[in-house]
């Protein structure tokens, strides 16, 4: 408990943001790039995994 008996500190606000604004979004969209490969390149290889076990191609499962 502070000294006056409020349950917090008062504190001052900030007159300036803390970061500047310096292309977030742009960082942020390349980043998600190597993602959206991946889930592409996991469902193309699903759809090709799933044509073989099924028997759509001339490919025959084995034990292996």
């Amino acid at each position: 408990m502070a000294l006056d008996g409020d349950m917090a500190l008062h504190a001052p606000t900030l007159s300036k943001p803390l970061f500047s604004n310096t292309g977030g979004r742009d960082g942020r969209r390349l980043l998600a790039l190597p993602g959206v490969i991946a889930v592409a390149g996991a469902l193309v290889t699903a759809a090709i995994s799933f044509a073989i076990l099924v028997g759509a191609t001339p490919i025959t499962p084995d034990a292996r």
